[in-house]
């Protein structure tokens, strides 16, 4: 018994070591170990604590101030056809509102993870690799018959005029993840995982879980359709020369703008059609789609630039339901032609063959009402100066400018044709 004791005693050094050894190992692999990240649905590498980033090119919210607007006189003529213009001040901004781009209140089964659409799984995505390149597998030109292949074919848009290029540039995502991009001299692109996440989308919300921008920062999960648009069409520092900053023009403390973050401000618009009224709100692929209505959804390549889902001539021309089909597809063209808006519509669209881009800007106005933003390549200042809009009462502003041979003075237009009292 004493000589096993002993023997027992010799050993307990080396069965301590290996104890250690094992649970020192254990802890290792623990720590090494990837960890689900449950809101995205990936794989990522354990949490490491960074100091956050600080968003860069913001305009602070008090530093934006609203140009307000021109005041309008109080006329005793009697006019029954038009009346003085609302304008409300800019809807209350509920920080907290659910939206509709994260809701998910069916528990929609993702369409990726849904076995009935997706029967291959993850191997559908994953065994290429994965990547941008998984998606041409089954969203391409060439149907291979595959179980999990999908209708669409996203791939044939490459061919349209005006296009997102995410088929050649999208392996560039990789490299250049930040957006809003923060260097100039970065190169633009476009990744199908910009707009989508492959884990969380369902048919009827294909870009749910998809990052967004906003005002306030980036944003992981958007919350608003524009959200996802805005993080390469807003406060992006290599955006190509003469494109706008969408988040400003969209800011609802600008005089006009369509209603895309919130409710416009203007309480008269009488040509609104399909059910809109002026507590409606838009959504950007309202605008920009396939031009085609029987393709493939969503702002991926079009006929018409920059990626419309309907014509619009921003040049002078013939007016047609075609040539306007885009405006036309919102605002009445019965009563745009009827001037129940302006009182001078027809005369400037038909006879004149003036476009509506001439007069109006598409997004927001930073300086007018009713979205007048003058094409400074079509109008110029006048003998009154301008090219200048001040709002006098609904169809029947103040226009001081120069346009089509036409000089807008003080007292009358003169041009081609003779001259006429001004303002009527």
């Amino acid at each position: 018994m004493r000589k096993s004791f002993f023997r027992l005693r010799k050993l307990m050094p080396a069965v301590s070591i290996g104890v250690l050894l094992i649970v020192g190992t254990a802890y290792a692999a623990r720590l090494a170990a990837p960890v689900v990240n449950h809101d995205r649905g990936f794989l990522t590498p354990a949490p490491v604590p960074v100091a956050p980033k600080p968003v860069q090119d913001l305009l602070p919210v008090s530093s934006i101030k609203s140009p307000g607007l021109s005041p309008m006189p109080v006329s005793n003529t009697p006019k029954p056809a038009y009346n003085t213009p609302v304008i409300s001040p800019p809807p209350a901004i509920n920080m907290a509102a659910p939206q509709n781009n994260s809701d998910n209140s069916d528990n929609t089964i993702p369409t990726h993870m849904d076995p009935v659409q997706n029967p291959g799984g993850c191997s559908s995505c994953h065994s290429s690799g994965g990547g941008q390149k998984s998606c041409f597998n089954c969203h391409g030109t060439v149907k291979t018959s595959i179980r999990e292949e999908a209708r669409t074919d996203l791939e044939s848009l490459r061919m349209k005029p005006s296009v997102h290029p995410f088929w050649t540039t999208g392996g560039l995502y990789a490299r250049y993840q930040q957006k809003p991009q923060a260097n100039p001299l970065a190169p633009r692109y476009v990744s199908c995982l910009d707009c989508h996440n492959p884990h969380e989308d369902t048919p009827a919300n294909p870009t749910r879980g998809a990052m967004g921008y906003s005002a306030i920062g980036e944003l992981d999960r958007a919350q608003a359709e524009y959200e996802i648009c805005f993080r390469c069409h807003a406060d992006s520092a290599n955006k190509p020369a003469g494109a706008k900053n969408l988040r400003l023009l969209f800011n609802p403390m600008n005089p006009s703008y369509h209603p895309v973050e919130l409710p416009g401000r203007n309480m008269q618009v009488p040509s609104l059609t399909k059910g809109y009224t002026t507590a409606s709100t838009i959504k950007c692929t309202d605008c920009h789609g396939n031009s085609d209505p029987s393709g493939p959804k969503g702002p991926h390549g079009s006929d018409y630039a920059p990626i419309l889902a309907r014509q619009y001539n921003t040049t002078d021309g013939p007016e047609s339901p075609e040539a306007y089909a885009l405006c036309y597809g919102c605002h009445d063209r019965n009563s745009i032609l009827g001037d129940q808006s302006f009182q001078a519509h027809k005369f400037h669209i038909v006879y004149e063959q003036a476009s509506c881009h001439d007069c109006h800007t598409a997004h927001g106005s930073t300086t007018n009402s009713f979205l007048i933003q003058f094409d400074t390549s079509v109008v110029t200042n006048g003998s009154a100066g301008g090219p200048l809009m001040i709002s006098y009462q609904a169809g029947k502003p103040y226009c001081y400018l120069s346009c089509h041979g036409a000089d807008h003075g003080m007292t009358q237009i003169s041009g081609p044709m003779g001259s006429m009292k001004w303002p009527w």
